[in-house]
């Protein structure tokens, strides 16, 4: 009695006697591994029998994207990455800063944009207000900053009012004290650096120098101690010099 066995790996139909049933073969259609089973399958006709009609099917149900964008990204970039020269430019629509090349950036892959990766973070959406992702994530009322808040001057996060540096971006809101702060740097860096006359001076008149020197440190001023240092380099060459002459 000749049995058939559909094949599970490409629907073959598979004939064979019944001395073969329980043997491990090959399928000659796929070359896939089987075991003949001892009986029929009830789904495959007999030989010589017709096939009968296939039990109709119920259609899949399948949920139809209103955009196409918002199945597939957009952005050619990587989600997160450093800012290269394509993304170098672009308005950040969190703080409104330009990214400059190198920063941290996160690319929406529904839209494209591109933002700092702390402004995403902080807000956990894409902030483009017409990105698919914002319209999901963004509550339909926005949320009313505190009466005791005010945006920053140069990255608009709200801080409490009268604050004097802004905890995000590290400015100073009032500009008497930026420049008051930006002097202070400056002449901090007047104090450590010695201008040529003051290196002549440290050379020429080595025990003047010390002791202007010493002021210089007793008032905070680093220039005092690299003053003190040359003066006694030079004194030191100066008596080797002499050393030497007198030797000869």
């Amino acid at each position: 009695m000749e049995n058939h066995y559909k094949c599970p790996h490409c629907n073959a139909e598979i004939g064979y006697s019944s001395e073969h049933v329980g043997m491990l073969t090959s399928c000659p259609s796929c070359d896939g591994r089987v075991t003949l089973p001892g009986a029929p399958d009830p789904d495959m006709p007999q030989h010589g029998q017709p096939r009968p009609p296939p039990a109709p099917v119920a259609p899949a149900v399948t949920s139809v994207a209103a955009d196409p964008a918002d199945r597939q990204p957009v952005s050619d970039l990587p989600e997160r990455m450093k800012a290269n020269r394509v993304v170098a430019g672009r308005t950040c629509d969190g703080c409104g800063c330009e990214i400059d090349l190198g920063d941290d950036v996160h690319n929406c892959q529904s839209c494209g944009a591109s933002t700092h990766v702390v402004c995403y973070d902080r807000s956990g959406s894409c902030l483009n207000s017409t990105c698919p992702e914002c319209r999901l994530s963004t509550p339909a009322v926005a949320a009313t900053p505190a009466a005791d808040e005010t945006p920053c001057r140069f990255c608009g996060e709200q801080i409490k009012k009268g604050a004097r540096l802004c905890r995000f971006c590290g400015e100073y809101q009032d500009e008497d004290e930026r420049a008051l702060r930006k002097k202070v740097q400056e002449d901090a860096d007047d104090d450590s650096t010695l201008t040529s006359g003051e290196i002549a001076f440290s050379i020429f008149c080595g025990g003047l120098a010390c002791i202007l020197g010493l002021i210089w440190m007793c008032q905070g001023k680093k220039k005092g101690g690299k003053m003190i240092l040359i003066a006694f380099a030079t004194n030191f060459i100066v008596q080797m010099i002499a050393a030497i002459v007198q030797s000869l």
